[in-house]
């Protein structure tokens, strides 16, 4: 099996990374809570959506490594381990898993799957947000999504929702451009 990556594929990757960093940028903070809104989750529901498995999958990935390093790539300009390890690093932590859920729907090619796929793969990043703002924040579960959950609900659905719909009718005029 060939595992290389052609020059289409890095190009993608990049501007995936790319993408998402700018995303990020759009922040708002919450005065209740320590986790902002941001575009960071329908930037990586839209990628994966968008492109390949792969790409989106390794496109998180760069974005992730970028912060790590201490490119300012994440909300609010920030970058480093310490976003990464700090309260609301899990969100973070939880977007390579988001990408590969999402990107599984392609395959099925069903649109009530693919949003189902989308909730799901939400849920699991809320989890490990919760999870990570829980231990690193000190505070109770119950505390804890008070904070990095409960006040989003609403907004992700709707998120979500307008997210995918425009992921798939762009997928669906890519296809048809042939990229």
């Amino acid at each position: 099996m060939n595992q290389k990556l052609s020059i289409r594929d890095l190009t993608f990757i990049g501007m995936g990374a790319a993408i998402l960093a700018v995303l990020s940028q759009f922040s708002i903070p919450i005065p209740f809570s320590t986790v902002p809104i941001t575009l960071q989750v329908p930037a990586v529901i839209l990628l994966a959506l968008i492109y390949t498995p792969k790409q989106s999958f390794l496109s998180v990935i760069i974005f992730i490594l970028l912060g790590a390093v201490g490119l300012p790539v994440f909300s609010n300009f920030h970058g480093g381990l310490n976003v990464i390890l700090g309260p609301t690093g899990g969100y973070i932590i939880g977007f390579p898993l988001m990408a590969l859920i999402i990107g599984y729907s392609k395959k099925l090619d069903n649109p009530i799957l693919t949003f189902i796929l989308v909730y799901i793969a939400i849920a699991v990043d809320y989890f490990t947000g919760v999870l990570q703002l829980s231990i690193v924040a000190h505070l109770s579960l119950p505390a804890a999504l008070a904070a990095g959950l409960y006040p989003f609900i609403i907004k992700d659905i709707i998120v979500v929702f307008l997210t995918v719909l425009l992921g798939v009718k762009i997928r669906q005029r890519l296809s048809t451009a042939l990229l």
